[in-house]
């Protein structure tokens, strides 16, 4: 889990993500990241690269927790309760792992 000014920025994104400001959430990770690059048009191949290239860095530098609120709404998944966090722990210090009866984890049921 990033912290500070990462998981702030990470937390903005993912609002504008989930809000369709593809082209807005593409832009700040430019301007964070010292890109220069101005993200011009609502066109998929100008903000997708970005917003992907940030994925793949959360998922490598420790965000996963960030990684997922990116990926999927709050009503969609949780990525909070300990069980969760168990189970990236293990990605992260094992080579195998067996995880029984966790079809339901984590995701939002109302």
């Amino acid at each position: 889990m990033l912290e500070g000014q990462q998981a702030q920025l990470a937390a903005a994104i993912a609002e504008h993500v989930h809000e369709k400001r593809y082209r807005k959430a593409a832009q700040m990770v430019s301007d964070y990241c010292g890109l220069n690059k101005k993200i011009a048009s609502d066109n998929q191949k100008d903000w997708l690269p970005p917003l992907q290239i940030y994925l793949h860095w959360l998922l490598g530098n420790n965000g996963m927790t960030e990684a997922a609120q990116l990926l999927w709404t709050p009503n969609q998944f949780n990525p909070h309760p300990q069980s969760t966090k168990d189970v990236w722990k293990l990605f992260d210090e094992a080579r195998t792992g067996l995880i029984m009866g966790a079809g339901s984890m984590s995701k939002v049921v109302s």
